[in-house]
């Protein structure tokens, strides 16, 4: 007898198994396959061998021999399943680069990978995933700026290509001679100090560089960059590659490095970095030209163009012109510091009419030319509290608004009052306008902590109720700080 294909066979067996599990529970009352005239079991209860099943009409000979892989019926020999697309299961396949489900999609070229099947370009060079199988000795996939592209580069061959012979160097695809490679100087194109003060600008020309620090126990750093790879460099003897830093330790003796640069035709250039402890002491002490307790020199600094600019709005002077004056408690002052070698009191600024407890220089800000000083306890024109021996009652009195004066710097470098900037808003008690401020160019930024008002960007400023809840004033200027107008008044999103 014939070899029946494995598939007639399973149904072969299926059969035999349903029905005998059918007469073991009495439930069938027929044969097993339904349509032939012939007996489907034999005495046994087993099926005979010439039952003709469905399709058996089809000669053996006829029916393709199964693929010796595949035990399922016949059906696509490549899957074990119904027929379905070859990109998925069931449907198409929406995971990357054919992807299927469960499986991790493919990387593209630039990531790190481990092996060819990592990547979607079905190459892995260099650690990295490449457009190219990229073999070639002269090669590599992992350059800097260029990852994922298989570039040519100068120099040693990149990880574990074959080194060149002879001691050729890769250059312009392939290992030559360096004799016969292009004239490369031996030259820095590049240098870096940190960790001290360098006193000329990098030249390649310059071979000498001297260093000074203040700073013990800290150390410096040097980096050096060349032109091209098929340029050495090394830091004191050290092979280093272009723009690695080298850590230089330093101590109260001073260092020295070299810096050597050879070219393939075996030129060299060494550069000297030589470290020394600089003899300038490090902090300047600034005091006021009239020291008075209470002043609170130092209160606000602004720097600026070579000059330090000190507010102490506590100092005590009536007079613009004499700083020894000491009839106006709380006045304040402004000092400006200049460096000529060494940092030297420039000018003494007062406001213009300096009354008591203005607290005028407790807010500064320079921009350009332009300074705003902020005096947030002067009182309002025409209102100007009496002076009396109680000086600490006396500047609770008043209507003090605060105001913003503005200072222009003059081609010597010296400061004269240009204009005056005041709240929008008649009314208010204790509105300290000027208490913060920045200057931006044409844009003046000021704050105060006690005025009252509705909420939100652009309030009303006349409105005097919810409360001291804080604002910012923002002014801007068309004439070089002469005028200012009121551009917005800032409030916070709620007055609670």
């Amino acid at each position: 007898m014939k070899r029946r294909p494995l598939s007639t066979r399973f149904r072969y067996l299926v059969a035999a198994l349903g029905w005998v599990l059918c007469s073991w529970l009495s439930a069938c009352g027929g044969p097993a396959f339904t349509g032939t005239d012939e007996p489907t079991t034999n005495d046994a209860g087993l099926p005979n061998d010439d039952v003709r099943l469905p399709n058996d009409d089809v000669e053996d000979d006829d029916v393709p021999p199964p693929d010796d892989t595949d035990d399922t019926d016949d059906t696509d020999d490549t899957d074990d399943t119904d027929d379905t697309d070859a990109g998925g299961r069931g449907g198409a396949s929406s995971m990357p680069d054919g992807g299927r489900g469960g499986e991790p999609p493919m990387s593209p070229n630039g990531a790190d990978c481990k092996s060819a099947d990592d990547c979607g370009s079905g190459n892995c060079a260099d650690g990295v995933c490449c457009e190219t199988a990229c073999t070639d000795q002269c090669s590599a996939c992992s350059e800097p700026g260029s990852a994922g592209q298989c570039v040519p580069v100068q120099g040693k061959p990149r990880g574990d290509r074959d080194a060149c012979e002879m001691g050729s160097v890769c250059f312009e695809d392939s290992c030559q001679d360096p004799k016969v490679i292009p004239e490369l100087d031996a030259t820095l194109a590049g240098l870096q100090i940190l960790g001290g003060t360098v006193k000329q600008a990098f030249d390649p020309a310059v071979h000498s560089y001297a260093v000074t620090y203040s700073v013990l126990g800290v150390g410096a750093s040097i980096s050096a960059t060349v032109a091209s790879d098929l340029l050495k460099l090394e830091i004191d003897g050290t092979a280093v590659t272009s723009g690695e830093e080298k850590h230089i330790s330093l101590d109260d003796k001073g260092a020295k490095s070299e810096i050597t640069v050879t070219a393939p035709s075996g030129d060299a250039t060494t550069y000297l970095v030589e470290f020394t402890q600089s003899t300038t002491p490090q902090h300047t002490y600034i005091k006021a030209s009239n020291p008075r307790v209470y002043a609170g020199f130092g209160s606000a600094i602004a720097v600026d163009a070579g000059q330090v600019l000190v507010g102490a709005p506590g100092e005590t002077s009536g007079n613009a012109k004499d700083p020894r004056d000491t009839s106006s408690a709380k006045a304040g002052a402004v000092y400006v510091f200049g460096r000529g070698g060494a940092w030297a009191q420039s000018d003494y600024l007062k406001a213009p009419e300096p009354a008591a407890c203005s607290y005028f220089g407790a807010a500064l800000a320079v921009s350009g030319n332009l300074l705003a000083i902020g005096a947030p306890g002067t009182a309002a024109r025409g209102d100007i509290a009496h002076i009396d021996d109680d000086a600490a009652a006396q500047c609770l009195g008043g209507n003090r608004k605060g105001e913003v004066l503005i200072f222009q710097r003059g081609a010597d470098g010296h400061w004269t009052f240009l204009s005056r900037v005041t709240p929008p808003s008649a009314a208010g008690h204790e509105r300290a306008f000027g208490q913060a401020l920045d200057l931006v160019g044409d844009t003046l930024v000021v704050g105060s902590n006690n005025p009252r008002g509705e909420t939100g960007v652009s309030a009303s400023a006349s409105d005097v109720e919810g409360g001291n809840t804080g604002a910012a004033y923002v002014f801007r200027t068309t004439d070089q700080g002469a005028n200012w107008a009121l551009e917005a008044f800032i409030k916070a999103p709620s007055a609670n």
